[in-house]
């Protein structure tokens, strides 16, 4: 899995359930379907914000620079 930025790991500490186990996983996809969860929670609500944009960010380093 990518090495993730602190930035990345505390926005994922602070928003995501589980995120120790998902951030020691060694399946890369438990927290990218985490982060789309996070994301479409506020997309059903028409919200796009800066918290949605992270997520979507750290999914495609995650997805982009494996």
């Amino acid at each position: 899995m990518v090495k993730l930025r602190k930035e990345e790991i505390e926005f994922i500490k602070g928003h995501i359930n589980d995120a120790e186990k998902l951030l020691n996983s060694n399946d890369p996809n438990e927290l990218i379907e985490a982060l789309h969860d996070f994301t479409v929670e506020y997309l059903m609500q028409d919200i796009v914000n800066d918290k949605v944009r992270t997520a979507e960010r750290i999914i495609d380093r995650i997805v982009y620079e494996d």
